[in-house]
C-alpha cells in the first residue's frame, strides 16, 4: 500500500522510500531519490523518532541498503561544475557496493545514465568513456595535463582508490588502451610540445586508425608554433625518419 509521501513523486509503499540522513547528502545532489517528505521541520524530526519502526516496514535507512535507488534515480545537474568531489566519491562508492553484491558489470540502463559530462578532467568535464586515469606508468609518455586525464588536483589522491569502479564505467587506465582516445583529442590541441608527446605515445604503441577517413597532421610553423592541415596536403620532409610511421598511417 502506498501511504508514505515522498518528495520525489508522491505516495509510495515503504519499500520504495528512503529515510534521509547525513550519509545521503553527497549523493542527493546528483540524484532524484524518493526521500520521505520533510516539507516541515516538525514532520522531519517526528519521522526520525520512528526510524526503527519505518525500517521494520521496509523503509531504506542506510545508503548501503539503497544503492539500487541510486542507479535508477541518477540525475546529474545541467552544470557539471556544481558537482562536488564528495558526490562523485559517494556515487563511486555505490557502484562499488553494486559490483560486490551482484558481481556483474554495470548494466546498459545505468551506463546510459552515466553517459553525461560529470567527471572533471584536464580537458574539461567529460563522460567516463572519454576519460583517462593517470598513474606512474603513464608518466613515461605524458603528464596529467597532456590529455583528458581525471583531474587529481580537484579530486585528490582518493580518486585512484576507485580505479576498479572507474574502469567498470568506461574510464581508461591501462596505458596501451588509451591510443584511440588520445588520437581523437589531438585536434583540440595547439601546444606543440603537447602534440609531439602524444604523437610519440601513438608511435610507441604502433597505433593506426580503424577508419580510412581523412586525417589532420600537425605541421610545425616556426620554433614552437604550428597548425593542423589535411594529411592529403602534406609533403614529408623527414631526415630523421620519425614521420615514416605517419606516411604509412595516413596513406
Amino acid at each position: 500500500m502506498k501511504w508514505l509521501h515522498t518528495a520525489a513523486d508522491g505516495f509510495r509503499c515503504p519499500r520504495e522510500c528512503i529515510l534521509y540522513g547525513p550519509e545521503w547528502e553527497p549523493i542527493s545532489s546528483i540524484t532524484c531519490l524518493p526521500f520521505i517528505d520533510y516539507s516541515t521541520k516538525h514532520r522531519g524530526m517526528r519521522m526520525h523518532e520512528f526510524k526503527a519502526e519505518l525500517k521494520s516496514f521496509g523503509v531504506v535507512t542506510q545508503l548501503k541498503d539503497g544503492v539500487r535507488f541510486v542507479s535508477e534515480c541518477l540525475k546529474f545537474p545541467s552544470k557539471p561544475s556544481t558537482i562536488k568531489p564528495k558526490s562523485v566519491f559517494s556515487l563511486l562508492g555505490c557502484i562499488r557496493v553494486l559490483m560486490q553484491d551482484h558481481k556483474l558489470a554495470i548494466d546498459d540502463d545505468f551506463r546510459k545514465r552515466l553517459s553525461k559530462n560529470w567527471l572533471k578532467t584536464h580537458a574539461g568535464y567529460r563522460h567516463p568513456e572519454m576519460c583517462l586515469l593517470f598513474d606512474s606508468k603513464w608518466s613515461y609518455f605524458l603528464n596529467p595535463t597532456d590529455g583528458p586525464f581525471i583531474d587529481e588536483n580537484w579530486y585528490g589522491p582518493k580518486i585512484a582508490s576507485f580505479r576498479k569502479e572507474l574502469n567498470a564505467i568506461g574510464v581508461i587506465s591501462i596505458v596501451e588502451k588509451g591510443c584511440s582516445l588520445l588520437a581523437s583529442h589531438l585536434d583540440s590541441l595547439s601546444d606543440h610540445g603537447n602534440i609531439v608527446k602524444i604523437y610519440k605515445y601513438l608511435f610507441e604503441h604502433n597505433w593506426k586508425p580503424k577508419e580510412k577517413a581523412a586525417k589532420k597532421i600537425w605541421v610545425l610553423n616556426g620554433i614552437n608554433g604550428g597548425k593542423w592541415v589535411d594529411s592529403e596536403e602534406c609533403i614529408i620532409h623527414d631526415p630523421s625518419k620519425f614521420f615514416c610511421w605517419f606516411k604509412i598511417l595516413f596513406s
